[in-house]
């Protein structure tokens, strides 16, 4: 199922069999359409993402293991590694504006280059993008496949946190 996520053992990431006993579980996300196209630790828990969804997971115990809510709203990520952690918060490619998520709820941060980067992105490899952070020098960069690429990212855009410009 695409639309399903696992949890190994506790304390124990080579056992993948469920059981209530060792915490090893697994569920499916089916209140929105569509497989999950990537996941981020978050705090204390994890984000899954589909490509216009967001589910906040947190960790309950047995049986249940880990709870999956859904974050309000539509935006969701492009690909795998299109999310990244910069301390308290992801920012990640929708397929419709770049995203800045914090806990409350997503914001778009792309305002200024939206439409250029929209049109700049190849649509049939977007799933191939890689968001980083330089902690050093407080900047994300988003690297992508552009519209006149073979599929291998060869452009990027980067975004200063402090600045909050591109």
């Amino acid at each position: 199922s695409p639309d399903r996520w696992w949890c190994s053992a506790f304390q124990n990431h080579s056992d993948w069999t469920p059981s209530v006993t060792t915490q090893c579980t697994t569920g499916r996300l089916v209140e929105s359409g569509g497989e999950l196209t990537a996941g981020a630790p978050f705090g204390s828990g994890c984000v899954a993402y589909k490509a216009r969804a967001m589910y906040l997971g947190q960790y309950v115990g047995p049986p249940v293991v880990f709870q999956f809510d859904r974050i309000p709203g539509e935006q969701g990520c492009v690909g795998p590694e299109a999310v990244c952690d910069i301390g308290g918060a992801h920012v990640f490619v929708g397929e419709d504006n770049i995203w800045l998520y914090d806990g409350t709820r997503p914001v778009p941060i792309a305002t200024e280059i939206r439409q250029w980067f929209f049109n700049d992105i190849s649509a049939t490899y977007k799933y191939r993008t890689i968001v980083t952070y330089d902690r050093n020098n407080g900047r994300v960069w988003i690297f992508y496949p552009s519209a006149v690429s073979s599929g291998n990212p060869d452009s990027a855009v980067v975004y200063h946190l402090v600045r909050k410009r591109w």
